[in-house]
């Protein structure tokens, strides 16, 4: 399982990613898609940024079903999720429930149809 965690140090956005599969802990990595850092606890652009990152690194593989995939969700899991921490507060987010706002998002999409 994997867990997201966010923390300010040194007035520098840190996120970890601790995956008990390998039992190892590694840096979250900026993908530089809306900006080259990770915010939380408000709307824009590094918040984007770190939902984009969490995304990516959730679904896996990249390809363009997965791509599709990501930017289908990230304003949504920016607005819903990343934007609701604490601004410039520690967070943690465990992948079952990334996992678990994917599932009701889209079941409620479908349901949209």
């Amino acid at each position: 399982m994997k867990k997201y965690s966010g923390k300010v140090r040194n007035g520098k956005a840190e996120v970890k990613v601790k995956d008990t599969a390998v039992l190892g802990t590694s840096s979250l990595r900026c993908l530089d898609f809306a900006t080259p850092t990770f915010g939380w606890g408000f709307h824009g652009s590094a918040s984007e940024e770190l939902a984009i990152a969490i995304l990516h690194d959730h679904f896996g593989s990249p390809g363009t079903s997965f791509e599709g995939r990501v930017l289908k969700l990230y304003r949504s899991f920016t607005a819903e999720v990343i934007a609701q921490f604490e601004n410039g507060e520690p967070f943690s987010l465990s992948e079952h429930a990334v996992a678990r706002w994917i599932g009701t998002r889209t079941r409620a999409t479908a349901a949209a149809r």
